[in-house]
């Protein structure tokens, strides 16, 4: 019983050994990568967590549908075999429906919904990430069917 815990203990400092030097080296790659830039460690953090809350202010400009009859709903959809990212907001759910069509492959507008917000009055606004742009490549990636990505 002694020998399994010395054992124990001498693969517990082994692995902790390794997963020190593993972080250390990922630091030092981050720092030499982030020089290359002219930025320090801090600066970077500093900018990713401002781009965090830049974009948790994006998503709160969209405001809420408080109204009895809106509809501001989210989510996957099954189309065409896979699951995409739509998105419906409106302030009267017997209104209009306006869908609104991305430019293309890489290209989506649902995060942008807060520019529509003035037509949610006097439509529906729906937005769809076809397959291959925003949140419906995030979830399907490369294995979206039928789809190749050229050089």
């Amino acid at each position: 019983m002694r020998q399994i815990r010395v054992w124990l203990g001498w693969s517990t400092a082994v692995v902790t050994g390794f997963v020190l030097l593993a972080v250390a080296s990922l630091l030092v790659v981050l720092d030499r990568g982030l020089s290359d830039f002219g930025i320090t460690p801090r600066e970077a953090y500093r900018v990713w967590r401002a781009e965090l809350a830049h974009a948790a202010a994006i998503r709160n400009a969209e405001g809420s549908i408080d109204t009895p009859r809106g509809i501001a709903e989210r989510g996957f959809v099954r189309i065409g075999g896979i699951k995409q990212w739509v998105t419906i907001r409106g302030e009267d759910r017997e209104n209009p429906a306006i869908l609104i069509l991305h430019g293309g492959p890489g290209d989506t507008q649902s995060q942008l919904a807060y520019l529509y917000r003035d037509w949610e009055k006097s439509f529906t606004i729906v937005q769809w990430d076809q397959r291959g742009t925003g949140r419906t490549y995030a979830k399907n990636g490369d294995a979206t069917p039928d789809m190749i990505l050229a050089p």
